[in-house]
C-alpha cells in the first residue's frame, strides 16, 4: 500500500505530460481523479 499526491501551485505549464505519465496499479485510478479535480 502507498499514497499518492498531485500538488498545483499556480498555473501548470506541463499538465499534460503529466496526466500521460502512467502509474502502477490503483495509482493510475487515483491520479486519474486527481488530474480531473485539478482540470475544474
Amino acid at each position: 500500500m502507498g499514497m499518492v499526491a498531485l500538488i498545483v501551485a499556480g498555473e501548470p505549464a506541463n499538465a499534460d505530460a503529466a496526466a500521460e505519465v502512467r502509474h502502477p496499479g490503483r495509482a493510475g485510478t487515483t491520479f486519474e481523479e486527481l488530474f480531473a479535480q485539478a482540470a475544474e
